[in-house]
């Protein structure tokens, strides 16, 4: 009987489904229980147009960047003159002494080498990744020659390498840097005194 029963359940309940589903107005608040399945909309590949101008707008954003960087890098060595002292790393010329460098508008001037003849020349700026500036520059001279400058600031201190290429003459490098080298005082030679021999 149990079993008869279980099965006149089972069939009624499948014929009220069957009647719900047919009746529109019925079927229509039965999916009210019902989540609806949406359809996965399938995602088409970018055209080639579509990645060129995806390309362009990341380029124009790295430009934009790459500008401001710039723009406060210049003002960064815009702010003030530039004293440096330069060294040389040979051993007849271990000092050559201050400079005073100048940035003004897209234009680097050396007091010293000014003087000299070199003329003020446009300079180019990159930022490492650890936010330090470099800029670098050639003064060239028809008369002299070639003054190479590379020059790295990080916060407050720059410092750099200077290379002369002259005409005539021999060619010379120099480090330089904005903090005052420490001179180290020549070191005379220990006097020898005589040995004095023992009165036999």
């Amino acid at each position: 009987m149990k079993k008869t029963n279980f099965l006149i359940a089972i069939l009624a309940f499948l014929f009220l489904i069957t009647n719900l589903m047919s009746e529109p107005a019925l079927a229509q608040w039965w999916r009210k229980f019902i989540p609806e399945k949406k359809p996965v909309q399938e995602q088409k590949a970018p055209t080639e147009e579509e990645k060129k101008a995806a390309e362009e707008q990341i380029k124009a954003a790295k430009r934009q960047e790459l500008l401001k960087g710039n723009e406060k890098a210049e003002e960064e060595l815009h702010k003030k003159e530039w004293d440096i002292y330069l060294t040389s790393p040979h051993a007849k010329k271990k000092k050559l002494g201050a400079d005073v460098i100048t940035f003004s508008g897209n234009k680097v001037i050396s007091k010293e080498l000014s003087a000299k003849g070199y003329p003020e020349s446009n300079y180019t700026i990159t930022i490492l990744e650890d936010a330090t500036i470099v800029w670098e520059t050639m003064q060239n001279s028809e008369k002299i020659g070639i003054a190479f400058w590379r020059g790295e600031l990080k916060g407050e201190v720059m410092q750099g390498a200077l290379n002369l290429r002259p005409k005539k003459g021999q060619k010379d490098d120099y480090y330089f840097t904005t903090v005052m080298p420490e001179e180290k005082p020549e070191e005379k030679p220990a006097s020898v005194e005589p040995v004095k021999k023992k009165k036999k």
